[in-house]
């Protein structure tokens, strides 16, 4: 048994084929293929249903906020996207379906993430060729968050311009311009001159490569996803992917690095003494403050004058009513925040780093 489990990992991590597994471990090839499909089938379940799930208390709640509305972007609970798994042997007449803009075969996955790199919640598998527009129709998540099917008993408050909170109820989560203009799934301003404006659309474009990073590291962990799936059926696409989620999310839980970033979290493995703590602040000769560095280039103007743009009615892009009133709710809750930042030191945005080290 020890030797089948090692083989499947193999596969998995290493991108083996079954030969080899029976050659390293000299039994029979059949049997690492045999065991290998029962193997993702119960990572897919069992082992998913246990490591990736979403937050339902109110601690999980409010922990997984944590790193949101430490960078001042209250009421978030992740950030969503979709990535690509090429597929080798995909079904010839499904080729056109399954071939996107990566201009191969793939089946493709919209996933939700928080800060930390943990995953909360992934679709299964849907031709490489869907748009997110598309996937996140479909997607269970976002829709159960849009129609207020869950977790709308969770309140944040945001600043007015004037300094008052309004109380909220529901979060929101991060996306791209690729998605629909849904109160539940905000996007960055694409086109803006305004100074609040563009300082928030860019704060948020860095705090989303969280799931970018994720992917990054589910593909480099597991190599299976970034060479390519050798097997039939979309069916054990869908399993190794869920598999190698709950594997990543057991990995973080082991490693001691799926605990709120609050004070530095730091892996079994690593010592304090080699953390470095960085600081590369200038001087607003203005004000006498110091603003850190992340805020330097935000300031830069971007060449247009609507914000939402034709481009949304020429892409058949779906705007809840109550959109744009809420994004510039966000937007002036995080101006606030950061032209107060001395005042209200509690409320100080903040850059959260699993270090600890944290710009102000």
């Amino acid at each position: 048994m020890e030797l089948l489990a090692l083989g499947a990992f193999s596969v998995l991590g290493r991108h083996l084929t079954f030969d080899d597994c029976g050659q390293f471990s000299n039994t029979e090839s059949e049997v690492h293929r045999v065991f290998f499909h029962k193997f993702v089938k119960i990572g897919a379940t069992a082992l998913y249903d246990e490591y990736v799930r979403l937050p339902e208390t109110a601690e999980e709640i409010v922990s997984a906020m944590h790193e949101y509305k430490q960078a001042g972007l209250d009421g978030c609970i992740g950030s969503i996207d979709a990535t690509h798994v090429y597929v080798t042997k995909a079904e010839s007449s499904l080729k056109n379906l399954n071939t996107g803009k990566e201009q191969y075969q793939s089946r493709t996955f919209n996933v939700a993430v928080n800060h930390r790199r943990k995953i909360i919640h992934s679709t299964h598998g849907a031709a490489g060729s869907f748009n997110d527009k598309t996937l996140i129709r479909g997607d269970k998540f976002a829709q159960d968050l849009r129609y207020k099917r869950i977790l709308q008993d969770v309140e944040y408050s945001l600043y007015k311009a004037d300094g008052t909170k309004e109380t909220r109820k529901g979060p929101w989560l991060m996306v791209d311009n690729g998605y629909h203009m849904w109160t539940c799934t905000v996007s960055p301003f694409k086109f803006s001159t305004d100074e609040h404006e563009t300082r928030w659309s860019r704060w948020l474009e860095s705090m989303r490569k969280d799931v970018e990073c994720t992917f990054g590291i589910l593909k480099g962990r597991f190599r299976i996803l970034k060479v390519g799936i050798r097997l039939h059926g979309v069916q054990v696409v869908d399993d190794i992917w869920f598999t190698c989620c709950a594997l990543h999310n057991m990995l973080l839980e082991v490693d001691g690095r799926s605990a709120e970033w609050r004070n530095g979290v730091r892996g079994f493995y690593e010592d304090s003494a080699q953390d470095e703590a960085v600081e590369d602040q200038i001087d607003d000769k203005d004000s006498g403050d110091a603003i850190p560095l992340i805020f330097r280039r935000l300031g830069v103007s971007r060449h247009n004058t609507n914000s939402v743009g034709l481009a949304a009615l020429e892409h058949d892009v779906q705007v809840d009513s109550s959109y744009l009133r809420f994004r510039s709710d966000l937007v002036a809750n995080f101006a606030y925040r950061f032209q107060h930042r001395r005042d209200v030191p509690e409320e100080c945005i903040r850059w959260p780093l699993r270090n600890g080290v944290i710009e102000t």
